[in-house]
Parts: C-alpha cells; structure tokens; sequence
C-alpha cells in the first residue's frame, strides 16, 4: 500500500532546500562575498599598526618621558579612546526591501521544512500504526 503523504513531505523539503540556497546566494551577493573571519582579521592588523606608530611617537616624542613617569596616566593607558580622525566610524545600516526579501526567503524555507518533516512523519507514524493493526 502506497502512501502518498511522503512523496509530498519529501518534496515540500526539497522546495525549501532550493528556496534558502537561492536566499543565501542572494545575502551573499549583497554583502560582497566578505568573509567576517578575513574582517576580524583586518581590524586586528589595523589596531596593531596604530599601536606600533603610537608607541614610536611616544619613543620620539620628549615630553612622553614626563608622562610615563605619572604612575595613575600609566596604569590607565589601555583606557584611552583613540583620537584619530581617520577612525573607522559605524553608522547605523539600513535595511533594503532586497535583503527583507531574502531573510523572509529563508524563514518560508524553515516553515516548509518544518512541514515536510512533520508530513513525512506523520506518514511513517500512520504506517506503523498500520502494521500494528495487520499483525
């Protein structure tokens, strides 16, 4: 006896596994291919940059001896903001209706595979109860 509950569970899986490979090709898309790994990355090799040519200035720098002697501006050195005016600036992102596009995309993925599991299940439960009842 044929169950035809699988055949749709398995393809409403299917349908959402396409529908959140195209979602993530299009997230992927819209922020450049940028991998934050290789990000993290760089902002590390930037602060140490700044941080090598602060302490060289500081080295060059006569009045920095006088300074270092102040034991309170001395322990409190790592709590200084950096003044530089070519710090990168974080203004808020906007959201595009492309991107609402794309996460909506994705949770109608989940929904449908969320379904098609439960179908799925369902039937292999009806199935069961079925050969309980034959035997």
């Amino acid at each position: 006896m044929a169950i035809s509950s699988v055949q749709s569970g398995y393809s409403l899986m299917q349908q959402s596994q396409s529908l959140s490979n195209q979602a993530a090709q299009d997230i992927a898309q819209r922020t450049g291919n940028n991998n934050p790994f290789e990000q993290k990355q760089q902002e590390e090799r930037i602060a140490n940059q700044r941080a090598e040519e602060e302490q060289l200035t500081r080295q060059n720098d006569p009045n920095s001896a006088t300074r270092s002697n102040s034991g309170a501006e001395q322990g409190m050195g790592f709590n200084q903001a950096d003044k530089s005016e070519d710090a990168p600036v974080s203004a808020p992102k906007e959201i595009s209706q492309s991107q609402v596009d794309s996460l909506l995309q994705l949770n109608q993925a989940q929904t449908y595979n969320q379904i098609g599991a439960n179908v799925v299940q369902r039937s292999n439960d009806i199935v069961g109860t079925m050969l309980d009842t034959h035997v």
